[in-house]
């Protein structure tokens, strides 16, 4: 498998999946489309992986969030000097759009969230940051973005199925396509896979 940190080109892809067509779906497990190629089988589940992924890649760099208070804020415990670097651990979390605020003893509270982070399990998601925040990790880097951009996009893909609808599926393909790389997702497991049309003559060859 090829992991997102090793150098990944991408192939000239807009020009092949540009020319996709929807045909339907298999066994509503893969979408199957027409193409330059041949058939083209898109999985859902690692296209959505891998539309998240960039998004939420994207999404650090923006500064403008819409945000929604939360009903019931979440605690988090910490630990006594992360208190003491309170100043420092919103200058982290500003990368996905958090402020803490010192609640009691060895206690933050977050009052308020990105709108998309609603779908996440918020208590275990911030406790995940709070975490890697006490174990030096700076949120700021490259890698630590990936890392949350990954584990977000695992997160919220596991969530949500697709409508398997002709236009939920397109959706899916338009969404591809804007991808800097639609052909595997953070995990390096494969979004879509060509049977050729040579491949299918051979086998209809006597």
């Amino acid at each position: 498998q090829m992991e997102e940190s090793q150098t990944v080109t991408p192939l000239p892809h807009v020009a092949i999946l540009d020319g996709l067509r929807v045909l339907g779906a298999l066994h509503q497990r893969y979408i199957v489309c027409s193409g330059p190629k041949g058939l083209y089988l898109v999985n859902p589940k690692t296209a959505r992986k891998r539309i998240l992924y960039e998004q939420f890649l994207q999404d650090f760099q923006t500064r403008q969030q819409d945000a929604q208070e939360l009903l019931l804020p979440i605690t988090v415990k910490v630990m006594e000097s992360t208190i003491e670097r309170l100043e420092e651990l919103n200058e982290a979390l500003a990368l996905v759009h958090l402020q803490c605020e010192a609640f009691g003893p060895n206690m933050v509270r977050v009052r308020s969230v990105p709108t998309w982070m609603l779908e996440l399990p918020l208590q275990e998601w911030i406790e995940q940051l709070l975490q890697a925040f006490e174990q030096g990790e700076d949120l700021h880097t490259q890698k630590a973005q990936e890392k949350f951009a990954r584990t977000l996009a695992q997160q919220l893909s596991a969530r949500k199925n697709i409508a398997w609808t002709m236009a939920d599926m397109e959706q899916v393909l338009a969404q591809l396509q804007m991808c800097e790389n639609p052909w595997v997702d953070p995990d390096g497991e494969p979004c879509i896979v060509t049977i050729s049309t040579t491949y299918i003559d051979r086998e209809f060859q006597a």
